[in-house]
């Protein structure tokens, strides 16, 4: 792997994932859209957040930013771009506050099979035509790993996000996949990318 985690400026994710990422970014960019509508589901410190908001203004963009994460960040620094929403909840039981026609859906919260299923419905929905889901740590070795504070200590609430997607038969109509980082095991664990555009 040529990626370190933590160097890429978006925070934990490596270069493979950063890839994938700047790919959707760059889509978006081709179809001339002023302001980049990007919500991010796990937030932590805001890196990613600060990675995106730096690369739409290299590019003469504008970020119209949504994070949403279950700790109100009271215990560590949290980056958060100029004029972003900030939703402190469960992203299953907040989707509500974000508004239709987003860009990109970047999915790195709760890694359980039931946070990936209602998250690739809630905010897929979301989505605007042409515009992407990618969900992180699909990286084969990390599924089944990691327990993820939803349940009991069962697969299905570990780190499950390839199995969740194929439980749901995603992508269905009218999403293809678009792109993949990281798709072999890797000691990274914490890695691995998958994008899937929505093509009408």
């Amino acid at each position: 792997m040529s990626g370190k985690l933590f160097e890429c400026g978006y925070g934990a994710i490596l270069n493979e994932d950063v890839a994938v990422l700047e790919k959707c970014l760059a889509a978006i960019l081709e179809a001339g859209t002023p302001a980049l509508r990007i919500c991010e589901i796990g937030m932590h410190d805001g890196n990613t957040a600060r990675g995106l908001e730096a690369y739409c203004k290299a590019h003469g963009r504008e970020l119209m930013y949504w994070g949403i994460d279950p700790d109100p960040g009271l215990t560590r620094p949290r980056y958060i771009p100029k004029d972003a929403a900030v939703i402190i909840g469960d992203s299953a039981e907040v989707f509500n506050q974000v508004p239709f026609g987003l860009d990109l859906v970047w999915v790195d919260g709760c890694h359980c099979s039931n946070h990936v299923m209602i998250e690739t419905v809630r905010y897929g929905a979301r989505v605007r035509p042409g515009g992407f889901m990618c969900y992180h740590d699909t990286n084969p070795a990390c599924q089944g790993w990691g327990h993820q504070y939803h349940g009991p200590e069962i697969l299905e609430f570990a780190v499950d996000v390839n199995r969740a997607l194929e439980a749901i038969h995603f992508p269905w109509e009218p999403w293809k996949p678009f792109a993949e980082g990281c798709p072999d095991p890797t000691e990274n664990i914490d890695c691995g990318t998958r994008a899937f555009r929505r093509t009408s």
